[in-house]
């Protein structure tokens, strides 16, 4: 009999029997049993190593998350602040298994030093050639924790129920304005990450993985399900994020849940995610920076949405002949190029509102993007076997996502425009003409809804017929009411932040003002009013699906209220502007914004 114990009862410290291939231990669990890890010299450690790992020992909080409920250890931290994913499922990967070993290309095995001191990175380096068996347990772990805390926190409901839920509400009110995600895909990975146990349809707090994290598949395909799993934990964190209680009843705790298992799983493959990235990639940051955006935490949520952006400028998503190179797999052809306006579109509203820098522009020797957003020969995203879907359901929804692109598209432009204008001489060549064809831009963004489709203007008018039966009539109402609050509250919006810009710049010419103050006063109110008289025609309940997104424009226009109150020399001005901020403030104490209740109760 062998004194070695194998890989995997080292790992775990348990004692091996080695009495057979597999041993007993590695049998039960279902797992590969293999004797690849070199043995480890015998003696004392020398003086160096042993005062780092007393150190490390001192300062990791290994010990006290594994001393911790699995509820706890996933919702403790919700932001995860400098701390591995390791750390998060209360385990310490052996980080000299194959698993975690990096090759650099062209080159043998080696690892990576700075100096004297090894660098052993946490993560995928050379997958798919490693064996992996760390990540799998890793990603093991993380999934019966989520299982575990999603039992506790709604012990009435499983975790597929609840999943099915998410993408459920996701398809309805989160897909119309960037539709980025493959429901059949979706739908089918959930089934099979997610099934409900047959003991009364409840999963135990102790249930192992599904059968996809089986030890019998190959590397490629952990891989493809860790990133599924990534990714639909991120879907239902940030639809849980958003939807309402009345749509969907969830403490937040489950909310927060999600997303530290998708970021904490992130980890296992991130850098070799960055190294081969797929549209699957991107639509996990999108939705994880989301629904970081949601939760109140708009720095973090920013930093998330940037790498996105680098991703997508790595995979050259703004030309033409980039997507050309996936003709082989049409779908993949058809996400990326939502990706890229979507990410464009995230990308001018975190400017806009938020003062962000624009980060998803061509490289310096390339051409201007060529990428249109529609297609000819798209392929469908939506699930077509159900009846909610029926056409024309998803060009419908395609149409009002372009028409927001074209919002933040051209009202960006506009901004930047006048932001050059202003640097201009006042009685300069340049200048004239340069506010003439600002003032022209302006007239095609202030009509850009002037030919807005029927079913936006009215979507009650959508109603059923021999193609779409009652109950998916009114499912198309709700996702045609969802669209609408975007596209009308974002066009308001807009008008707010462009006036405030060329009043700022002395510009407002390029609106058809005069430089009267009374003027400039008189349609600051007026846009105010256009607004709020909009909001107040749209149900209430599609205002709440809008999520922390809507109570961003919100502000932007009380404080152009606010201001306007506070500063006019016009009492009539003054109290139209006292008089729709309270409207506009009774309507955001309605929404009750649930990044407000994230930042007061869970977070510290």
């Amino acid at each position: 009999m062998s004194s070695r114990a194998c890989d995997s009862c080292r790992r775990r410290k348990i004692k091996c029997d080695s009495s057979s291939t597999p041993c007993s231990n590695c049998r039960i669990s279902s797992l590969d049993c293999a004797y690849t890890v070199p043995p480890k010299k015998r003696g004392p450690k020398p003086t160096s190593v042993r005062r780092r790992r007393v150190q490390h020992a001192a300062s990791s909080p290994v010990a006290e998350t594994a001393s911790q409920s699995p509820a706890r250890a996933l919702t403790d931290d919700p932001g995860l602040p400098s701390r591995g994913w390791h750390q998060l499922v209360g385990i310490e990967p052996d980080v000299t298994s194959p698993g975690f070993s990096c090759h650099s290309h062209g080159h043998s095995s080696e690892t990576l030093s700075i100096g004297r001191h090894p660098m052993q990175p946490y993560g995928i380096g050379a997958w798919p050639n490693s064996s992996i068996p760390d990540v799998r347990d890793a990603a093991m772990m993380i999934y019966s924790q989520l299982v575990s805390v999603i039992h506790t926190a709604v012990p009435s409901r499983s975790i597929g129920q609840i999943v099915d839920d998410c993408i459920n509400l996701y398809f309805q009110f989160i897909f119309p304005i960037g539709p980025i995600c493959h429901e059949p895909t979706l739908r089918r990975d959930a089934a099979r990450l997610f099934p409900d146990s047959p003991r009364e349809g409840l999963p135990s707090p102790t249930a192992a993985s599904p059968s996809a994290f089986s030890a019998d598949h190959e590397p490629k395909s952990h891989l493809a399900t860790i990133r599924a799993f990534t990714l639909l934990t991120s879907l239902c964190a940030d639809t849980a994020m958003i939807m309402p209680d009345r749509l969907l009843r969830l403490p937040n705790v489950v909310a927060s849940s999600f997303l530290n298992a998708s970021r904490g799983c992130l980890k296992l493959f991130e850098d070799y995610d960055i190294e081969h990235a797929n549209s699957t990639s991107i639509v996990i940051r999108i939705l994880q920076s989301a629904a970081l955006h949601s939760s109140g935490r708009t720095g973090h949520s920013w930093h998330v949405l940037g790498q996105a952006i680098l991703l997508a400028q790595e995979l050259r998503l703004d030309h033409e002949r980039s997507l050309a190179r996936h003709a082989s797999d049409p779908l993949e052809a058809q996400l990326l190029r939502s990706l890229f306006w979507v990410l464009h579109m995230s990308n001018r509203s975190a400017a806009v509102l938020n003062n962000r820098p624009i980060l998803l522009r061509g490289s310096l020797f390339d051409p201007p993007p060529d990428v249109s957003f529609l297609a000819p020969d798209r392929i469908p995203l939506l699930d077509p076997t159900r009846p909610f879907n029926a056409p024309p359901f998803e060009d419908r929804l395609l149409a009002g996502a372009d028409l927001c692109c074209r919002l933040w598209s051209s009202a960006s432009d506009l901004i930047q425009g006048i932001q050059d204008c202003a640097h201009l001489q006042p009685d300069g060549p340049e200048r004239g003409p340069t506010v003439a064809a600002l003032m022209r831009s302006y007239v095609a963004f202030a009509g850009i809804l002037d030919d807005l489709p029927h079913w936006l203007q009215v979507p009650d008018s959508v109603m059923s017929d021999d193609k779409v039966d009652a109950a998916a009539a009114a499912y198309q109402r709700g996702t045609f009411w969802r669209l609408r609050v975007d596209v009308v509250v974002t066009f308001h919006c807009l008008r707010m932040v462009l006036l405030r810009r060329c009043a700022e710049h002395g510009l407002v010419a390029v609106m058809g003002l005069s430089e009267e103050p009374l003027m400039l006063a008189m349609r600051t109110a007026e846009i105010a009013r256009d607004c709020l008289d909009a909001v107040e025609a749209i149900p209430f309940e599609y205002l709440q699906a809008n999520g922390e997104p809507l109570m961003e424009k919100f502000r932007q226009i009380g404080s152009a209220l606010l201001e306007l109150s506070q500063n006019t020399d016009y009492d009539m001005i003054e109290n139209r502007a006292k008089a729709y901020l309270t409207r506009l403030l009774n309507i955001l104490a309605r929404l009750d914004s649930r990044a407000v209740d994230l930042l007061n109760g869970d977070q510290p």
